[in-house]
């Protein structure tokens, strides 16, 4: 266990104001937690085949849309897209301290909007996996009965970086704790290098300071090039109970001197569509 402060949202706020909340953060390893359908969050084994990480990512996101398919049971997956990040104050992509989740509860919505005008066999082969005994590549994706989001968190780098991962138990969580904030994302912003260099603003899903006492924080200490962190984004199919999602922030490891070694992961992101 380390205590560390976790950046929360001030209660009230719904854009730049942060507090910083002292949590224990377990090591998930020493735990008897379950899968990420019953926390949000689980550690599995994947050996990947990408043996470089500068040229591979759209192998890696093959490696992805597979592992997804049959984890899930899904008609289809989409890989939608896959990035590296890291510590290195001069990486385009730095670590997000701020305890939030990638979407909102209206995405749903949203991804209904767009599916409506795809076609599953339109969308490149290197995104797309599907059951084809049972789903007809030529149907609309707006057809879809769930719709779940899946990422995936990497450690490509040092196995004790400075900067680590922790994911909150969605079990406990509640409504009152979550909030819709639009990040500014802009240079020197408190959320600069959240979506890369050009991303303006993005509205996700954060927990703010009122209701958090009872989060349960953890860890995965050590993660090794043969792991992998999945854990939920957005599940359509639980939007009015506590467990659609699953609360994620970076860490600076107190153990740790910060920049020796910095962090470097890959992280990916696979939808998941169920007729």
């Amino acid at each position: 266990m380390v205590t560390v402060n976790i950046k929360y949202l001030k209660y009230g706020s719904t854009r730049d104001e942060v507090v910083y909340i002292p949590k224990n953060i377990d090591n998930a390893r020493e735990q008897n937690l379950g899968t990420w359908q019953d926390v949000g969050f689980e550690c599995v084994k994947h050996q990947s085949n990408v043996t470089d990480w500068e040229k591979g990512l759209i192998e890696y996101r093959q490696e992805l849309a597979d592992w997804a398919l049959l984890a899930t049971g899904a008609d289809c997956t989409l890989s939608v897209e896959n990035f590296k990040r890291s510590s290195d104050p001069t990486s385009n992509l730095t670590p997000i301290y701020n305890a939030h989740c990638d979407f909102k509860k209206t995405y749903l919505a949203e991804i209904k909007e767009f599916a409506s005008i795809i076609r599953f066999n339109t969308l490149p082969p290197d995104i797309r996996k599907a059951h084809k005994e049972s789903f007809d590549i030529n149907t609309s994706l707006s057809s879809f009965r769930t719709f779940l989001i899946l990422q995936f968190w990497r450690n490509i780098g040092d196995i004790n970086p400075d900067c680590q991962m922790a994911w909150c138990d969605n079990n406990t969580i509640t409504h009152k704790c979550l909030v819709s904030a639009s990040l500014d994302r802009q240079e020197n912003s408190i959320h600069q290098g959240y979506g890369g260099e050009n991303s303006i603003e993005h509205s996700v899903t954060v927990l703010q300071s009122n209701d958090t006492n009872d989060h349960k924080w953890y860890y995965y200490p050590e993660l090794q090039h043969d792991e992998m962190v999945v854990f939920k984004a957005y599940d359509s199919s639980a939007l009015f109970g506590n467990k659609w999602l699953s609360p994620h922030a970076a860490f600076n490891h107190p153990d740790i001197t910060i920049g020796n070694p910095y962090r470097h992961s890959v992280e990916g992101r696979v939808f998941c569509l169920f007729f």
